[in-house]
């Protein structure tokens, strides 16, 4: 009898877990990605220039680690420098990533114009088979000369029903915590950072600095782990 009762509060718990949907092997099913960090820095007075630009891509979905940078200068005119960083994830379980952005002018005040760009950004579309519960967290920071340049930054989570999260960079330093159940259907998760400047302010050094941070993980539902943990206490005290 005692045995018996002991397979048939196992095959509860068993049977009770099982009704609930948790995170599979390939919970997330990843559609496409466009991941990519740019710096443009330039500097240009009459018939004098001086430009330059570099970008970087992942190529696939694996690890994204990446910088670049650009550097302008004309003597007695202006310097400018930019810089983008971004280290980012994509696995069945989880998007995340982190990277900042960088720029810095000095504008002597001659009649010249100097420029400045700076960009880190994630786009990843995704497919949900089956409604899993999931958490989401981000949080941005910026500091800089007051009146130089202008600054974006976000992280947006948008689903078969609209937005499920949609944080705006606002200033400063703030975050960001969500959780939720994703349903079934296609996904698209947007985050990153980008700062422009156009004409520095005058014989005054100006810099600026960003950073962002986020992750989505796909969880097991918090049933699941009740119920498993349920049955076994039970069987346990039946002992």
């Amino acid at each position: 009898m005692r045995c018996r009762g002991l397979r048939g509060l196992f095959a509860v718990a068993v049977v009770a877990a099982g009704a609930v949907k948790t995170a599979s092997a390939d919970a997330i099913s990843f559609i496409s990605q466009d991941r990519s960090v740019a710096a443009v820095a330039g500097v240009v007075f009459g018939g004098s220039h001086d430009l330059e630009q570099n970008t970087e891509s992942a190529p696939d979905f694996n690890v994204f680690d990446a910088f670049v940078s650009a550097d302008a200068s004309l003597p007695h005119v202006a310097t400018a420098h930019a810089e983008a960083t971004q280290f980012s994830e994509l696995s069945p379980f989880e998007i995340s990533g982190h990277g900042a952005v960088a720029a810095s002018a000095l504008d002597e005040g001659v009649d010249g114009l100097d420029v400045v760009i700076a960009d880190s950004a994630l786009l990843v579309t995704f497919f949900i088979s089956e409604a899993v519960a999931y958490t989401a967290q981000a949080s941005l920071f910026s500091e800089g000369t007051p009146g130089f340049g202008a600054v974006s930054a976000g992280f947006r989570l948008t689903g078969p029903g609209g937005d499920l999260v949609n944080f705006v960079f606002s200033g400063g330093a703030s975050s960001i915590l969500a959780a939720g159940v994703l349903q079934p259907g296609q996904y698209t998760l947007e985050a990153g950072g980008a700062f422009s400047a156009l004409n520095a302010p005058h014989n005054v050094p100006s810099d600026f600095f960003g950073s962002f941070d986020f992750r989505l993980a796909v969880v097991p539902e918090p049933a699941t782990a009740f119920l498993i943990g349920a049955g076994l206490l039970a069987l346990r005290r039946r002992r």
